[in-house]
C-alpha cells in the first residue's frame, strides 16, 4: 500500500486575533515546526488547504489547535493536530496569549525512504577535515568504532532507514538526489554538522 507525506507551506492570507481581540498583524515567528503524519493509503489529490487555528501561550508553546476542515480521514487529523501542538513559536514575538487563524497549504508527495549511514560533529572545522579524509579515500568504516556518546567531538551511526522527512526541509534535497555508495559534504543542522552517506538497500554494512 503507498503511502503518502504531506509537506507544509504557509499560505498567503493570515486572519488573526489576540486575546483582547484586537487584529494581530504580525505572524509569530515559529521556533519548532514538528512534521505532519503521513496517510495510511493514496491520498485522492496532491495537495489540501486545512484550516487551522492555534492557541499560542506567551511561551510561544500551543496549548490549543482547531482544525476546521477535515481532509476526509479522521485518524490522520487526529494525528496531523498532535502534531501541530508540537510547534512552538519565538517568545520576544508575542506580547500576551493569541489566538491565530491561518490557512496552511500542504503538499502530498510519495514517502520517499533512503538507506544511510552518517557521522554527526560538534564543529564544522572538524567535519571539514573528515570530508577531505573521506574524498581522499577514507571510508565511513574507519569511524565506525567511534562510541556514540552525547558530547563527542565525532558521533558514528549505522545504516538504518530513514525517512526524508525526518530531516529538516534544508536537508532532505541533498538526501533525495545522494546517489548509493556516494556522501555529501558536511551539512549544519541546528549547533551541528553531518555528513551522510547512502547504502545499498540490500546491505547493512557497506560502508
Amino acid at each position: 500500500m503507498l503511502r503518502y507525506i504531506s509537506l507544509l507551506f504557509f499560505a498567503g492570507l493570515l486572519l488573526s486575533a489576540c486575546a483582547s481581540t484586537e487584529p494581530v498583524s504580525v505572524f509569530p515567528d515559529i521556533d519548532h515546526q514538528a512534521s505532519l503524519p503521513v496517510f495510511a493509503s493514496e491520498y485522492p489529490e496532491k495537495s489540501l488547504a486545512l484550516r487551522v487555528t492555534f492557541h499560542i501561550q506567551e511561551d510561544g508553546s500551543v496549548e490549543t489547535v482547531v482544525i476546521h476542515n477535515s481532509s476526509g480521514d479522521e485518524e490522520w487529523d487526529k494525528a496531523a493536530k498532535d502534531s501541530l501542538k508540537l510547534w512552538t513559536f519565538h517568545p520576544e514575538t508575542i506580547s500576551e496569549a493569541i489566538w491565530v487563524r491561518r490557512v496552511l497549504e500542504i503538499q502530498i508527495e510519495e514517502v520517499v525512504q533512503v538507506h544511510l549511514a552518517y557521522l554527526k560533529f560538534s564543529d564544522s572545522e572538524r567535519a571539514l577535515e573528515v570530508y577531505q579524509l573521506l574524498k581522499s579515500g577514507a571510508s565511513f568504516a574507519d569511524f565506525s568504532d567511534i562510541d556514540v556518546e552525547e558530547e563527542a567531538e565525532i558521533m558514528y551511526f549505522s545504516p538504518r532507514f530513514s525517512l526524508l522527512t525526518e530531516w529538516p526541509m534544508h536537508i532532505r534535497p541533498h538526501l533525495e538526489k545522494l546517489r548509493v555508495s556516494k556522501f555529501t559534504k558536511p551539512l549544519p543542522i541546528e549547533d551541528s554538522y553531518y555528513i551522510f552517506k547512502r547504502i545499498p538497500r540490500n546491505l547493512s554494512h557497506s560502508l
